[in-house]
């Protein structure tokens, strides 16, 4: 865990920063925290993973100033169950179990063995910049023999849910089921 230099706030990567204004404004899921700056990604339903952007950079001054005067604040969020509603399952009634424990067989491992690299050299925050970024991605895409766009999701879906691995199992492709029955569909 990084601590702030009076030791008075403790940021880490993967905890939600909410601003209690404006009210629709979604939180933000801690990336990385560095000396001078917090990079973030707006977070959202897991279906916005998808077309999330990459983490972008926060003054760490002002957000430790937010929390301090109470206008934002920490907080963690459990996986959403459409991480765990796969194609894979055989048995819906079968209890999930976390996949993180070490079976380099699961899924969730053979693809975290593929952004592993890259997920190191984002540690530096200078690789977090625009160009070099995408020259990590682009580079690690073509050692892969992979899309470009297909790689660069791997990385900040990982992000996106606080990085855990659990995250890139694939989703259920189609429409998620709806909450409210006799909805009319949208066209």
């Amino acid at each position: 865990a990084t601590q702030h230099p009076t030791g008075t706030t403790v940021l880490e990567p993967g905890l939600l920063l909410q601003y209690k204004r404006p009210r629709n404004t979604p939180p933000l899921r801690i990336t990385h925290v560095f000396k001078k700056t917090v990079h973030v990604v707006a977070y959202g339903t897991p279906s916005e993973a998808r077309n999330a952007r990459k983490p972008h950079p926060l003054g760490r001054a002002q957000i430790e100033a937010d929390l301090k005067d109470g206008s934002a604040s920490l907080c963690t969020e459990d996986l959403p169950e459409e991480l765990f509603r796969t194609l894979f399952s055989a048995n819906p009634s079968t209890p999930k179990k976390s996949s993180s424990g070490g079976d380099s067989s699961s899924p969730s491992e053979i693809v975290f063995e593929w952004i592993k690299p890259l997920i190191k050299d984002l540690e530096t925050e200078e690789n977090l910049a625009p160009t070099r970024f995408k020259a990590l991605i682009s580079r690690r895409a073509s050692a892969l023999h992979m899309c470009d766009s297909t790689v660069r999701r791997l990385v900040i879906r990982y992000y996106y849910f606080g990085r855990v691995r659990e995250a890139l199992i694939p989703l259920v492709p189609g429409p998620q089921p709806k909450d409210v029955p006799g909805c009319a569909r949208k066209r």
